[in-house]
Formats: structure tokens, sequence, C-alpha cells
């Protein structure tokens, strides 16, 4: 495939032209599986003057006139897949990031769009980028986008996030006959795995290319990589949570310090890791911080987790979450002990809150049938009424006047 003209003016990124990499040479990241590659690497009047020479400021061979082989679209170079989590619906959700890498192009009329198709476990499916400026992206089928120029090179990589419940998959699921296609104002002009299309004609495999200015160069395209196959793994974590500490005890303490460690997990690349923290009714949890870098200088970061009583009277447990911008996660959960009920002697418990000092917790029958909540013994005369107090006295009276009477 040949190299369409890079745009590399990206908001003044550039102040001077890095050397053009050949198709493919840019190696994926340790996050991402490389599912498809354009093989192609022309070293004849490659119009993204990949030899690195003779390169104007917006990084084409000066030596030529500019003529848009791809018809404005953009030249698919590498598709990576990451299995992680993302954002959608406002959370954290696993899925698939598809990282597309590619030489700009120029949008006319509808814009650029790049399509990504490919079949889990026989069904169709695909996801999409569009551009109208280069600038901007927005996705089909997907809930995050982003977009940025790879360091040193001329190659634009974008990525985007789609949930495995909107594709319709679960790990497990065998992805196959990935492909993509860049169309520009509604044409096709190129394609990964094959070549291109020119004219509104597919240049096959073996075509021979003239250009046509000066003495027209014969290029011969190179085979493409084939149909190619993933199966779904599972979102890598990508970050670890980890203590020391396995519960946290409140029974004699109304306040406790916890050591976090937040390790980044099968990477070295930076990530900015999100940290948050859930805690039963009754308690109090904070971190020392929210955010944390981790990184080839950072492998880990140590934080605090204060945990403080305010009335707990169950136990429960405390949930810290950290995710990070690669699509990292990690949970890890703390069980809480907190002081016993407090005994009436009555086998009663009352619970610690002051505002229930005089209520019953209610336990329900014991093991051989005794109501708990029956009155113990000696307790009955004294709640008994005034009428049945007095009743024997009355008796007496009646008896004593019988008997005078008889007298």
């Amino acid at each position: 495939m040949m190299t369409k003209t890079p745009v590399v003016a990206l908001l003044g990124l550039l102040l001077v032209a890095p050397t053009a990499l050949a198709h493919g040479d840019i190696p994926p990241r340790d996050i991402d599986t490389r599912v498809a590659i354009d093989a192609n690497s022309l070293t004849v009047l490659d119009y993204g003057a990949a030899n690195g020479l003779h390169e104007d400021a917006n990084g084409r061979d000066s030596r030529l006139p500019y003529v848009p082989l791809y018809e404005g679209g953009h030249d698919h170079m590498t598709l990576d897949l990451r299995e992680a989590y993302g954002p959608e619906g406002g959370a954290q959700v696993p899925g698939i990031y598809f990282r597309l890498t590619f030489r700009r192009g120029d949008p006319t009329g509808q814009g650029i769009t790049d399509t990504i198709s490919f079949k889990a476990d026989g069904a169709e499916k695909s996801v999409a980028f569009t551009t109208k400026d280069n600038l901007a992206y927005t996705g089909i089928g997907l809930s995050w986008v982003s977009a940025r120029l790879e360091p040193g090179t001329y190659e634009f990589a974008v990525e985007g996030f789609a949930s495995y419940a909107s594709l319709g998959v679960l790990p497990g699921a065998k992805l196959t006959e990935v492909n993509t296609l860049s169309t520009n104002d509604g044409k096709d002009t190129d394609v990964m795995p094959g070549t291109y299309h020119y004219g509104g004609q597919y240049v096959p495999d073996d075509a021979q290319v003239g250009v046509g200015f000066g003495v027209p160069p014969t290029v011969t395209a190179t085979p493409e990589n084939g149909p190619l196959e993933y199966t779904l793994q599972g979102p890598a974590r990508l970050a670890a949570l980890a203590s020391t500490v396995t519960q946290v005890d409140l029974s004699s303490t109304a306040k406790v310090v916890v050591p976090i460690t937040l390790k980044a997990d099968k990477t070295t690349l930076d990530q900015l890791a999100a940290l948050s923290v859930q805690a039963p009714a009754g308690i109090k949890a904070a971190l020392s911080q929210t955010s944390a870098k981790l990184g080839n200088g950072t492998p880990e970061t140590r934080l605090e987790l204060v945990v403080e009583s305010a009335g707990a009277t169950m136990p429960g447990e405390i949930r810290i979450v950290a995710d990070t911008d690669l699509g990292g996660h990690a949970e890890l959960t703390l069980a809480t002990l907190v002081p016993a009920p407090a005994s009436d002697g009555h086998g009663h418990v009352h619970p610690a809150s002051p505002g229930q000092a005089g209520a019953h917790d209610h336990q329900g029958r014991g093991a051989e049938g005794d109501d708990p909540d029956a009155e113990p013994p000696g307790e009955e005369n004294a709640k008994a009424s005034p009428s049945a107090a007095v009743a024997p006295l009355l008796a007496l009276v009646l008896v004593a006047a019988i008997q005078s009477r008889r007298k």
C-alpha cells in the first residue's frame, strides 16, 4: 500500500519534522495485541517521504507535486486491540479498545470514516471513527474516543472503547475476518488487509502503480497479512491494590489507619489512576489521595486509608476502587469489626446508639422454643394491675362481716 501524504501541522505539535517510519514499523504497546498491519513499505516516491529526506513543512517530499493518491482518505497502518475497562453510562465496564494508526488524509464533504469490521463467533460486528477536520473525532458504536499524533512519527492514532455488552460478546468469543476501510465523502479509499482504492476501483495486490509525472515510477505492492483472528481473554487489570491488613478492627478504638499499595500490573506505560472508597453505614473512610501516577519511574504508590467509627452497630465491608486512564481496574475489600452491642443483663441486646438506648433487640425464639419476650420470674406481680392486688383484702372484710352477724 502506498503512503498517503501526512499532515503534521496538528496544533503546532511538531517544530522539526521527524523521520517517518515505514508501514507497521511502530511496534504495539505492551498492553495491546496487534491484529492487523499494512505490510507495504514503499521506497520510491513515497508521498509521506518515508526516507526522511526532502520533506517540506507538511512532511511531503518537496521535490514532487502533491497528488492525493488515496483521494483524501486515511492510509491505514496498524490495528491493535486491548481488553480492559472503559467508560460507559457513567460507570467503568469491561470491553475492547480499538486502536487504529494511519497517515492523515484530507477530508471533504461528509468527511472521513474509518470502519473496523470483524465477526464475533460468526456474527458480523463493526465500529467506526469519523472526522471532518483531522482534529476532532467521534465514534460510531463507541462510548469513548481519543486521538493523538504518535511521537516522533507522521502517524496518527485514534482509539475508541466499546463494552462487551454493546458488542454482544463475552470473553472466549473468537474474532475473525478483522479488517478496516477508510472512506472520504462516502468513497472507498483504503483497506487493511489489502491495498487501496483509486479512481473508484480496488487496486489488486500485484498492481504496478504509475504516478505519472516525469518518468513514471513503478512500485509493486507487497501482499498484506491475511484474515486475522483473536480470542477474547477478558479485561486486563493493568493495576493492582494490596494491603497488609485484611480487616479493620474498630471494636476497641475509634480510628484506624490502614496502609494501601497501588501497583502497575503487566505494563510499564504511564497511567493516571482515580481512586475512590465506599464504606458501610456508621463508618467514615477516606484515602490520603484520590489520584496517583504509575509508570516506568513510579511502579507503585503507597497510600493511607483512614477509617473512623461513626456509630456503626453492624460489621461490614470497605471497598476501594482504582480506575486508570489506560483502562486498568483494581478493587480491594476490607472487612470491618465494630463494638459488640451492650446487653441489659436479661438477655436483651441494646444497640450502642444513644437514641435507641431503651429499645429491645428481639432475636426471635431460642433453640428450645423459649420466648425471649417472656417476663423473668418475679416480675409478673410487680407489673400486675392495682385491682388484682386489692381483691384478697376485700375477701377478708366480707368474711369478717358475715361472722359478726351470726353472733
